[in-house]
């Protein structure tokens, strides 16, 4: 039993009055006169016995009239249901509504989130003056997330409520609920979600702390539990890039794995592939029940700067699932500055052939390093770096704005010039020269195929070794045991990347110069310099895919923008400029409420396109397979406190009838209110009945 007045127990320290002065009557001293002996003899012993029973009755009635009549101020409450005597208390509810997408299936019974809402109304409908209701949902969106008598308003808001595409969590909302409820004022506390509760959603808790107390029941109420329906439905998981360089007017391909959720194989089904909203592709697929499916598709890049590529298929129960987006990057013409006094070099030529809508060259002498403007130059080969330090500042500055260097070793193999320069940037680094003869040339044993420089280049054969058609006769190499190794022979690593402070940077240990050996004259070498110049101005590390609602922290290098400001695009196309945190690590750009599905394009301060950041629902959403019940109350009941009580409710249209108030305490203080009224009346009839034997 509890008590909703405890203060008022207080009281029960007046039922002591009755008490004290029946003890003040017997302890005083009352003469009685008879007027003769014969008189005392009649008083017969019986009725002395019979008065003494009388005053200890009206003793024990004055005393319970006073106790009933506190209780009843002090509203006691049990957790019990009377048959007969139905007073119940008032109710705290807070109703948690799953409205995430896998609520938008209909089955015979029709839309899940319709059928949820529909019972959410019953239960409104049962409520009454002095209850407290909350509405809030399992995807973590709500306009109210407090306590109201005005249920109206959370009819109004019950009526507005759609599908959202957050993804769903009983940990956040339960938690949630808990903090309400700690405001509730009512001594009965109900909390009704109300899910499909799917099998994927049952995920395990962040926080092994036990929720709620002995006053609050946990009522778990499933929509489409009692479904017969065969829901079929195929959904888009995820998408991979099988290329890694984007390129105007090239072929881009993708892996794109769907899964069928349904108990039925799916024939003839269409994959389209969108970019920037033109069709580029289709591709028809079989999926197995229950089974998943990779399939590639691709098409030709048109446009340049972001590109927001939509995959789809065909409608079926849940549409939310069909799409899926992934973006990326088309730089725009890359502006590539050559460090060189050697116009007749294999660099300087072959840059010249590549010139046209895509790339333009720029040579700058060793010697005009330092006083050489390389704000406009996208990526930096050094073909001899003989430099001064005027010259190695210069090129450090240019690093620090996010731009990329390829650089080769000093033809004359003095490893000095490389020392110095990967010291000024803070790389202490140690070189090895070697020579080769014409027989005993280094073989190439290990390339980096899913680094985006030769991803689908180079094809691996059986046992995993590299085929390079026409592998370089290598004469010297000065090369270096530090940094990543993107390409390894026998003698020590080809070709290294280093970063500096989100710069990247390749070096090569071989020069190109025929008296290095005659890399320069094998299909590896243009290669390296064409992927080389796309890889180092690539901004495509930046593009990101999350889960809608999810946030997102990312750190740029302090140079990739001339200030803090950044601009992002959403798929709707409006623009919103952000502020970065300035750390000394770069800029920390902090994103939330990512609430619209699509691609958002990422700008720095001079509206340059530096990123992406594709937003999908959820892929764990689509896996329509419902829990049981003995799993679901399972579930629940290992993150609540021993003594709170479970509810199961899978037939919501028979509770539709009941009060769910025979889930909640019953009030005693009418019930003791009427014992104090009788009680009085009992005092009267025996104060009068003994008064008159008195005065006989």
């Amino acid at each position: 039993m509890h008590f909703l007045n405890p203060l008022y127990l207080l009281g029960l320290a007046l039922a002591s009055i009755p008490i004290l002065i029946h003890l003040l009557i017997i302890r005083k001293n009352k003469t009685i006169e008879f007027s003769s002996l014969r008189f005392l003899k009649e008083l017969q012993k019986t009725q002395i016995r019979r008065l003494k029973l009388k005053q200890l009755l009206l003793l024990i009635l004055r005393t319970l009239i006073i106790v009933f009549l506190i209780l009843s101020f002090s509203r006691p409450v049990v957790r019990s249901n009377f048959p007969i005597f139905r007073n119940y208390s008032n109710i705290s509810t807070v109703i948690i509504l799953d409205n995430s997408i896998s609520m938008d299936v209909s089955d015979e019974f029709g839309n899940r989130l319709r059928q949820g809402k529909g019972f959410v109304t019953s239960l409104l409908d049962n409520l009454r003056e002095g209850d407290q209701v909350a509405l809030i949902y399992t995807t973590g969106i709500t306009s109210n997330g407090a306590f109201t008598s005005d249920f109206q308003f959370i009819k109004d808001e019950l009526a507005r409520t759609n599908v959202s595409l957050v993804t769903s969590s009983y940990e956040n909302s339960l938690r949630l609920a808990q903090k309400i409820l700690s405001e509730s004022k009512n001594f009965s506390k109900e909390v009704f979600l109300i899910s499909d509760f799917q099998k994927s959603a049952l995920r395990n808790f962040t926080d092994s702390v036990r929720l709620f107390d002995s006053q609050t029941s946990l009522n778990l109420v499933q929509v489409g539990g009692k479904s017969r329906f065969q829901i079929e439905n195929v959904s888009i998981d995820s998408v991979v890039p099988l290329t890694r360089i984007f390129e105007q007017n090239k072929f881009v391909e993708f892996e794109v794995y769907l899964s069928n959720s349904s108990n039925k194989n799916l024939d003839n089904l269409v994959l389209s592939l969108f970019m920037n909203g033109e069709r580029s592709a289709q591709r028809l697929f079989n999926l197995q029940a229950k089974g998943h499916q990779k399939v590639v598709i691709g098409g030709n890049v048109k446009s340049k700067g972001i590109v927001r590529c939509l995959f789809e298929i065909e409608s079926d129960a849940l549409e939310y699932d069909n799409k899926r987006w992934f973006g990326f990057i088309v730089p725009d013409k890359i502006t590539v500055g050559l460090v060189s006094d050697n116009e007749s070099g294999y660099i300087y030529r072959f840059l010249k052939s590549l010139e046209g809508e895509n790339i333009q060259s720029k040579l700058i002498l060793p010697n005009q390093v330092g006083v050489s403007n390389l704000s406009d130059v996208s990526v930096l080969i050094i073909e001899n770096p003989n430099l001064d330090n005027v010259s190695y500042q210069k090129i450090r500055e240019y690093l620090k704005t996010g731009k990329g260097l390829l650089l080769f070793p000093p033809i004359s193999g003095n490893d000095l010039p490389l020392k110095n320069f990967f010291a000024s940037i803070g790389i202490g680094l140690n070189f090895e020269s070697k020579s080769f003869g014409a027989n005993n040339s280094p073989t190439f044993n290990f390339i980096d195929l899913e680094h985006p420089l030769f991803f689908n280049v180079f094809a691996p054969t059986s046992d995993r070794s590299i085929v390079i058609p026409d592998p370089p006769k290598i004469s010297n190499l000065l090369t270096t045991s530090s940094g990543l190794a993107l390409i390894q022979t026998s003698a020590g690593q080809f070709l290294t990347e280093f970063n500096f402070e989100g710069s990247k940077i390749l070096y090569c240990s071989v020069a190109p110069d025929l008296k290095w050996g005659n890399f320069v004259l094998t299909s590896l070498f243009p290669v390296l310099i064409y992927r080389s110049i796309f890889y180092l101005n690539s901004f495509n590390e930046y593009n990101f895919s999350l889960v809608c609602g999810e946030p997102l922290s990312l750190t740029f290098p302090k140079g990739i923008t001339p200030t803090n400001l950044f601009r992002i695009e959403d798929p709707l196309g409006n623009t919103t400029e952000i502020q970065a945190v300035q750390l000394p690590s770069g800029n920390l750009l902090e994103l939330r409420n990512l609430l619209v599905i699509g691609t958002y394009g990422l700008k720095n301060g001079d509206d340059v396109p530096i990123g992406t950041i594709s937003v999908n629902v959820d892929a764990k959403e689509s896996l329509l397979d419902l829990a049981e019940k003995e799993q679901i109350i399972s579930y629940f009941r290992k993150h609540l406190q021993k003594d709170v009580k479970v509810n199961f409710i899978d037939d919501l249209k028979s509770f539709h009838n009941a009060d769910f108030r025979e889930y909640a305490g019953t009030e005693l203080w009418k019930l003791f209110l009427i014992l104090a009224i009788i009680s009085a009346i009992l005092e009267m009839i025996v104060a009068r009945t003994s008064r008159r034997e008195m005065e006989n």
